[in-house]
């Protein structure tokens, strides 16, 4: 098969994505600190954690649309192989950024600043955030650093894709991603009900979010049928398919501002799912949709979009309790300054990270190369980032 061009729009959405998830945990450092007109602007922001099931959507797409390739060209991956790529993908970043957080939670507590997190680390929980298994425990889903949860789910679905992989090949795509939502809303319903304290099943073990994941593959087959006959698409249907992705959104806010759990990820999952086959037949078109998406503005945060995700917390964290220390009074014009400075820091500890971290384990056997030298995924996404 004909080697893919790379697909910017898949860079462009990890860059929304991360961005929704950053504006997120921004607003929740400053409502403790900051009280201002100007964070009232921020109020949508309050559902930017949809960012992490539009990057769970993706996780399932880019992955399935490199098997599915890679398979059809007669040179798939081993289990072993499969594993080990992905292994070497997030794991070795992640570690990194495990160290980064301890550290400065040690030097906090020498310098007798207030600690990042109200409970002292402990070695068994950094024993099972080095295992990826930090999601199946209460006292460690959310240990460390509160956004590392998403990496234990993220290695879960790794680790069960080439077996759901095979059987989508064999039983059809259709009835696969019907089974797994259906077993999906089945396993969150049982928790809710039979284990309401232990709700962090719904999202640390791969069963209570296995359904978004799926929705990603199903698109990559879609996407996958395409090579090689790909059509002029009417705009009214892009139009259309982002008209429907967008109204589940609403609905899956809605439903998780009022507290109905069960089908909250399932909606919010299927919105995205038509939102990303609305943006790869306008990107087919050269329509506008897809070259929005596409901005090299995005595309450059999508492209260091891990980096940013694991170092983004502790950048906001320094400047927002800091800001919280120095300005006893607040106005419309110091809020604009801090967001700027925050914004300036995440960016600038994120684009460092990636240079001097990250960037060493991008490894795919789809990957390209730019005029930078710098190796990327061409199909491959990273992790949740």
């Amino acid at each position: 098969m004909k080697a893919p061009a790379k697909l910017d729009c898949l860079d462009g959405m990890r860059g929304l994505a991360v961005l929704a998830v950053i504006l997120f945990h921004h607003r929740l450092e400053c409502e403790s600190h900051v009280r201002s007109a100007f964070y009232g602007l921020l109020a949508p922001s309050r559902f930017g954690f949809l960012g992490v099931h539009l990057f769970l959507v993706l996780s399932g797409f880019c992955l399935t649309y490199s098997l599915i390739r890679r398979t059809r060209a007669a040179r798939a991956p081993t289990l072993r192989r499969f594993l080990a790529d992905r292994w070497w993908r997030i794991a070795p970043p992640y570690y990194v950024a495990i160290a980064l957080y301890l550290l400065a939670a040690s030097l906090q507590a020498d310098l007798g600043l207030p600690p990042l997190r109200a409970e002292p680390n402990t070695i068994r929980q950094v024993a099972m955030h080095v295992g990826f298994v930090h999601g199946l425990r209460g006292d460690t889903i959310e240990a460390i650093n509160s956004p590392f949860w998403s990496l234990s789910l993220e290695f879960q679905f790794y680790a069960v894709l080439p077996l759901l992989f095979a059987l989508s090949e064999r039983l059809g795509y259709r009835w696969v991603i019907a089974g797994v939502a259906v077993l999906s809303l089945a396993w969150r319903a049982a928790v809710l009900r039979a284990m309401p304290s232990q709700t962090f099943l719904l999202h640390g073990f791969f069963l209570g979010r296995w359904a978004e994941f799926a929705f990603g593959m199903g698109v990559a087959s879609w996407y996958a049928g395409r090579d090689g006959r790909a059509q002029a698409t009417p705009c009214v249907k892009v139009n259309g398919l982002l008209a429907a992705g967008c109204l589940l959104l609403v609905i899956g806010a809605g439903l998780s501002s009022r507290g109905a759990i069960l089908v909250v990820d399932t909606t919010v999952g299927a919105g995205f799912a038509l939102i990303l086959t609305a943006t790869l037949l306008s990107s087919e078109a050269g329509g506008r949709l897809g070259q929005l998406v596409a901005s090299p503005y995005l595309v450059r945060i999508g492209v260091i979009s891990y980096s940013l995700y694991l170092t983004h917390s502790l950048a906001l964290a320094w400047i927002d309790r800091g800001y919280a220390r120095l300005v006893s009074r607040t106005s419309v014009a110091t809020e604009v300054m801090l967001f700027v400075v925050a914004a300036t820091l995440v960016w600038s500890i994120g684009w460092v990270y990636f240079q001097v971290v990250e960037r060493r384990f991008v490894r795919s056997v789809d990957a390209t190369t730019r005029g930078s030298g710098a190796w990327e995924p061409a199909i491959v996404g990273h992790a949740i980032a």
